[in-house]
């Protein structure tokens, strides 16, 4: 038995700042620790007192928002993560083998890392987590959270001419989360056409949407309210022939016997994305399935 645990406390990400001295100017995107001070050269021109370098505690201050012009900070990162697998091993012993094991893990915070994959950002180090104090405001399950693994693998000698092995596993999905593209006191926080430009935020527009940011009804949505995806399994063969018992002979891995189910119907299904102020009609429900032939096979000759 092996348990795990991560706990990531700290980041180094690109971080948009728009109001070094309390006063709105262009954006400023040092690569800092979000959420703790960060120094940066400030000058009169963006509302500062002096020419000089300037620190701010950016979980308090550094971003002020359109419209109601309010001062605000990032969170802090937090990610943790919590495993604990079980194994059972059979050794090799010339005729056969197997290995087993249960994995139960929970992933959970308010940014996955230096990947993005609720958008599919994958730009190391410069993702959308801190380019507006809405993308990580929420903590929960991450994209990768799968709470249970069952993997299966085994062997068979039935000769000394042929080998057979088998793997097995099964996945449970990953949270469905939905992402607004505003949030109450702010609007185009994120695009309306663009799921990879801003990174979004927890709260959806449910009426009004049409209608000044103030008059909008928004509701918080958190990380994995909309469910989960469904399990996937993946089923994999391998045979070795070898004719003269030597060595020397043929294998032929045979990959995903079985029909793999496979998100479709959205380019990421995980992260159900507002437009146009609202999320639409259709992704408040689950996405459908369809069913994908990944059937292969490949055929190798040692010598």
């Amino acid at each position: 038995m092996n348990a795990t645990y991560r706990d990531m406390t700290h980041a180094v990400d690109d971080m948009r700042i728009n109001a070094l001295c309390g006063v709105r100017h262009g954006n400023l995107w040092p690569i800092a620790n979000p959420g703790e001070k960060v120094t940066v050269w400030g000058t009169t021109a963006q509302g500062c007192a002096q020419n000089g370098w300037v620190t701010i505690d950016t979980s308090k201050e550094g971003y002020i928002t359109a419209g109601s012009n309010k001062i605000i900070g990032y969170k802090v990162p937090e990610r943790t993560y919590k495993a604990v697998e079980i194994q059972i091993d059979r050794a090799w012993d010339d005729k056969w083998a197997f290995n087993a094991s249960y994995l139960w893990s929970k992933l959970e915070g308010n940014h996955e890392g230096p990947v993005n994959s609720d958008t599919n950002y994958g730009d190391t180090g410069m993702v959308q987590h801190w380019d507006h104090p809405a993308n990580n405001e929420r903590s929960g399950y991450l994209f990768n959270d799968h709470r249970h693994k069952v993997k299966l693998r085994g062997s068979y000698k039935l000769n000394e001419q042929w080998l057979f092995g088998a793997t097995f596993v099964a996945l449970s999905g990953g949270p469905i989360t939905a992402f607004g593209v505003s949030w109450p006191g702010e609007d185009s926080v994120a695009s309306y056409t663009s799921e990879g430009s801003g990174g979004g935020t927890g709260w959806i527009c449910v009426s009004n949407c049409t209608a000044a940011n103030a008059q909008r009804v928004y509701e918080y949505s958190p990380r994995g309210a909309f469910g989960n995806m469904p399990w996937t399994y993946d089923l994999g063969a391998n045979v070795i022939m070898d004719p003269a018992g030597g060595g020397c002979g043929h294998e032929y891995p045979l990959f995903r016997l079985q029909p793999a189910q496979r998100p479709g119907g959205h380019q990421h299904p995980q992260s159900l994305r507002e437009a146009a102020g609202r999320l639409p009609h259709h992704l408040r429900r689950r996405h459908p399935l369809a069913v994908a032939a990944l059937r292969r096979t490949r055929a190798d000759w040692n010598f």
